[in-house]
């Protein structure tokens, strides 16, 4: 297993922050965040100075190639591509992160190989570059199969949320029509030996992934983690305050 976590403020300090406390993988969410690259570029930069082991992961904005190849020029190691619903929404995604000839992004003399001084890197990324799709539509599902083949596909990430909205059941994520597709993209994952990922917003959520057989776990996010720890202290000071009141 390995166990990140989604850096949703566009902050380099809460993500250096998040790199120094030991997460496998940071994955910087530029679709549902303020981020855009210049924040991408610090944040990067932000793991790197934490000087762990954290390997840095983005979720794209959507499967636009030109989006995938800056975002890897910046140096991103994993890439995420949210909306996956047919087989060539795969292919195209896992081309838009290859040099040629396994895809087409573009060479340049970027961040990611130290601006031009790694010359072994366009040799090596395309093996490790992580390509991560997001399965959280109804056609995604139709098309499952057939996705989990294509060649350069590392992870399949169940997107809960978005899946129960295409289900018609809101949020609902324990409705049993949405446990039923979990189910089905579960045991299909199992089948082609791919390895299978999700986020987890509580420790019996988390537990439950673990036990499932999710290798590629989000515990959170620093946002999650900012608003609970703020709301448990915010009560306790209130209810502190009230007690005093009352004597």
């Amino acid at each position: 297993h390995t166990f990140g976590a989604f850096m949703s403020l566009a902050s380099p300090v809460a993500t250096e922050m998040m790199a120094g406390m030991g997460f496998d993988w940071l994955l910087i969410d530029m679709e549902h965040s303020p981020a855009d690259f210049q924040t991408l570029l610090w944040q990067l930069q932000a793991i790197a100075a934490a000087g762990g082991d954290t390997v840095p992961m983005v979720r794209v904005q959507g499967n636009e190639p030109n989006v995938i190849k800056r975002t890897l020029d910046t140096g991103a190691m994993g890439i995420m591509v949210p909306g996956i619903r047919t087989v060539e929404d795969a292919e195209r995604a896992v081309a838009a992160c290859k040099y040629p000839p396994a895809g087409f992004r573009g060479v340049a003399g970027v961040r990611a190989s130290g601006w031009g001084k790694d010359a072994e890197y366009q040799k090596r990324i395309n093996r490790e570059v992580l390509v991560i799709l997001q399965i959280e539509t109804k056609d995604a599902l139709a098309n499952l199969d057939g996705i989990l083949k294509v060649k350069g596909v590392d992870v399949a990430f169940l997107g809960p949320a978005d899946l129960s909205w295409e289900l018609g059941h809101p949020g609902v994520t324990g409705h049993k029509d949405v446990q039923a597709a979990f189910r089905t993209l579960e045991a299909t994952c199992v089948k082609h030996k791919m390895p299978l990922g999700s986020v987890s917003a509580s420790e019996d959520e988390a537990a439950d992934r673990i036990k499932r057989g999710y290798k590629f776990l989000s515990y959170k996010s620093d946002l999650r983690f900012l608003q609970e720890a703020a709301s448990q202290g915010l009560a306790f000071v209130r209810k502190t305050e009230q007690g005093l009141k009352k004597k």
